[in-house]
């Protein structure tokens, strides 16, 4: 196997002692990016497996305390209080069923997963063990999870405190691939095969074929560790219990929700924090008066709308108020603003009408509408160059080619649409914006707003009869979950309603490939085939300016998703408001 092959990077990349310490901004939810520093030995890197399958040596991670999630930011203090707002209101406290930002923000605090990545640099990223200790590859298609002993759930009934073992890790894969249709992960988990526990603490993997996208889908965010007993009493979408270091202490739908710290953690010394509250507020003016008047701990600055001289005014008010920092990003790792089309629907079952979409777009009127903090992206978001299509490659704003597609479609005096939209995920704020830059060549766009849980049914599950929508996405971290469960058409997220035969080869292929390089090319080659067949109009990827109080204590991730949410057992209150 080339030594760019993914099983190789993965056994090979050791996390370093001169790893450094950083933060995302709390603020912007659903668009930030936050992850975790890593600390551990550099100078004892493993025999690898080579394509005659010859066996490869147990990959360690890090003993405690030297576990990258222990350690926590440089004088950590114990207790107080952080308060924080979420824009969407949980849908559900079940991590493998809702994909909102609201309901993770709920749940993860309290579970754990079996990997994390860590992107300290988002070309090269690193993969730790959480709940997995160390791990094994005696081929491309086995792989060995030896878990961490002593772990153990919370001590709330009906769990009551018992031990994290190997059958727990057994039941969590199988709940995640199962097809139910409400399973939002099932899609990344088909190539294993089979499990079994070969004793209470080694979970052994067989795989179908290999599969590039093995350790990013374990470390997802979604993909926590539950224990059965609370799928089994029927209260998995209530009461979260988990391995985590919060416990879930009240929860008031729409409105808030407060954790205590788990006393018996197994990352001992952990959490920082003694409690935390998140509020539910939609209102983005009501989030930023109540940053201004120090009742929350995370703020942000809008940029959509905005102009450079708002910008400032914002700061300026901050640092006369509140004071603190500020953490700009001029894009998103992973985040995009695209518009998108139900192709069982007309127009849109036909790719001129799709691809004049793309050709409509002023993509530079756009940026100025975000300040100048935005970028052009494809279906991966430019922010993440290691999958993402250089700038060349991506439709032009050419309102004469528009309106020759449209005329050849049938739609030479305009057309008339809707676009379904929630006001979630900049959705409501978004929408104007594409339908006035539509308007001069004749597309008529009104706006349909539903509310948030209908939309996500109707629209982002692709369950209703929708024409168009435009809102804020992720494209993750690695890119096949995009391109397997957003565009192969048995995709648990394919909420266009894609059946393309060419484009499930490309979802297949790449995930089946384990050189770096070739499997960047076929990742490439299938967005240019999105692209192409205009089943996607990426506009932009954000950019965002978090506002950080000088109490709060965070660290400073500027790359991917898949630990958002996983950091609060590490932050820390120095002083403020919420002191202990």
């Amino acid at each position: 196997m080339s030594k760019t092959g993914y099983w190789q990077s993965w056994s090979d990349r050791r996390p370093s002692r001169r790893t450094v310490m950083g933060s995302a901004g709390l603020g912007a939810a659903g668009l930030s990016a936050l992850a975790l520093v890593g600390c551990g030995d550099d100078d004892n890197k493993k025999k690898s497996v080579g394509s005659s399958g010859d066996v490869r040596q147990p990959v360690e991670g890090p003993a405690l305390p030297d576990h990258p999630l222990y350690k926590g930011l440089a004088g950590g203090k114990r207790g107080g209080r952080y308060v924080f707002s979420q824009s969407d209101a949980p849908v559900g406290a079940d991590p493998h069923a809702y994909e909102v930002p609201g309901t993770h923000s709920l749940v993860q605090p309290v579970y754990n997963g079996l990997f994390f990545l860590w992107p300290q640099d988002p070309l090269n990223p690193e993969l730790k063990g959480e709940l997995v200790e160390k791990w094994e590859q005696p081929s491309n298609t086995e792989v060995l999870l030896h878990l961490r002993k002593g772990v153990k759930f919370q001590a709330i009934d009906p769990v009551n405190g018992r031990e994290f073992v190997a059958d727990d890790v057994i039941f969590n894969i199988k709940r995640m691939q199962d097809p139910r249709p409400e399973n939002r992960l099932r899609g990344m988990y088909t190539p294993i095969e089979s499990m079994e526990a070969t004793d209470r603490y080694t979970v052994k993997l067989k795989l179908s074929t290999p599969f590039a996208a093995l350790f990013p889908n374990l470390a997802f965010t979604w993909a926590s560790m539950i224990p059965q007993e609370i799928v089994d009493k029927g209260i998995v979408d209530k009461k979260p219990i988990g391995t985590g270091g919060f416990i879930l202490d009240k929860w008031e739908r729409g409105i808030s929700a407060n954790w205590k710290r788990n006393p018996e953690y197994w990352k001992t010394g952990l959490p920082f924090v003694d409690e935390m509250e998140m509020q539910v507020i939609p209102d983005r003016a009501l989030r930023e008066a109540k940053y201004l008047a120090k009742d929350l701990d995370n703020g942000a600055i809008n940029v959509l709308g905005t102009t450079a001289e708002t910008i400032k005014k914002q700061k300026d008010e901050i640092t006369d108020k509140v004071g603190g920092t500020f953490r700009e990003l001029n894009s998103s790792f992973v985040a995009i603003i695209h518009v998108y089309f139900n192709v069982l629907q007309k127009p849109f079952d036909d790719p001129r009408v799709r691809k004049a979409f793309q050709n409509a777009i002023s993509y530079d009127q756009v940026i100025k509408l975000f300040a100048g903090l935005a970028k052009r992206t494809g279906p991966i978001s430019s922010g993440n160059a290691s999958w993402a299509l250089p700038e060349a490659d991506l439709p032009p704003f050419d309102p004469a080619k528009a309106k020759q597609l449209l005329a050849a479609a049938g739609f030479e005096s305009g057309l008339k649409t809707e676009t379904w939209v929630s006001s979630e995920y900049s959705g409501l704020a978004f929408a104007p914006l594409v339908a006035g830059l539509l308007k001069p060549l004749g597309i008529d766009v009104a706006i349909k707003q539903l509310e948030n849980a209908q939309w996500i049914t109707e629209v982002y599950r692709g369950q209703g009869k929708y024409p168009m929508t435009s809102h804020a996405d992720a494209t993750f971290d690695d890119p096949d979950r995009i391109l397997y469960e957003y565009f192969h058409s048995k995709g648990a997220a394919n909420h266009t309603n894609i059946k393309d035969p060419k484009l499930d080869e490309f979802a297949v292929k790449q995930r089946q490939e384990l050189d770096l390089k070739s499997r960047q090319a076929i990742v490439r080659d299938a967005q240019r085939y999105i692209l192409d067949q205009g089943y996607d109009v990426p506009i932009v990827t954000p950019g965002s300016i978090a506002a950080i109080p000088p109490w709060m204590n965070t660290l400073d991730i500027r790359t991917g998703i898949s630990d958002t949410y996983r950091i609060r057992d590490l932050i820390w209150v120095s002083g403020g408001p919420r002191s202990a």
